[in-house]
């Protein structure tokens, strides 16, 4: 009787551990073009100290990295 009941409390952890949702990253992909003040590469001393301040390891990493962004937007006069 415990071999059977073991196996329904994993049943239903697992069950359970598969239907709980995850957090959003801290850092997320912009979701429209953006156009930077400068690009540097994540090597940089300027984005390591952003990354720090927002917990970012980019040590291993070596990609060019946009710092103070803003969305581009089309004003249209019609």
């Amino acid at each position: 009787m415990i071999s059977k009941l073991s196996i329904v409390v994993t049943s239903v952890l697992i069950t359970l551990t598969a239907a709980i949702p995850t957090t959003t990253p801290l850092v997320t992909p912009p979701t429209s073009n953006q156009c930077c003040s400068s690009v540097q590469s994540s090597s940089s001393s300027a984005v390591s100290t952003v990354a720090a301040l927002l917990g970012l390891n980019l040590s291993s990493l070596d990609i060019p990295i946009g710092l103070g962004c803003s969305p581009i937007t089309i004003i249209s006069n019609n």
